[in-house]
């Protein structure tokens, strides 16, 4: 944006960002959770980054049980 046409501050750009005017694509979001607030795509998102984490943690732990320790032949 061109300096003269960006809000005053980050609050007024928030709300310019989420406000639920008559001209606003977002839906009101008074009286809902937190939790409710958050757009679908960013819970689906957390929810598979969550998920990934989970899954690397699990595979780490099952790799440094499984892994067998290597004997090198002494040359003679």
């Amino acid at each position: 944006m061109h300096p003269n046409d960006r809000p005053p501050s980050v609050g007024s750009f928030r709300e310019l960002i989420l406000s639920t005017g008559p001209l606003s694509l977002w839906p009101s979001l008074e009286g809902r959770t937190y939790l409710e607030q958050i757009a679908p795509i960013n819970r689906l998102l957390g929810l598979i980054a969550v998920v990934l984490l989970v899954l690397a943690f699990v595979v780490t732990l099952l790799a440094s049980t499984q892994a067998t320790p290597v004997t090198i032949a002494a040359a003679t």
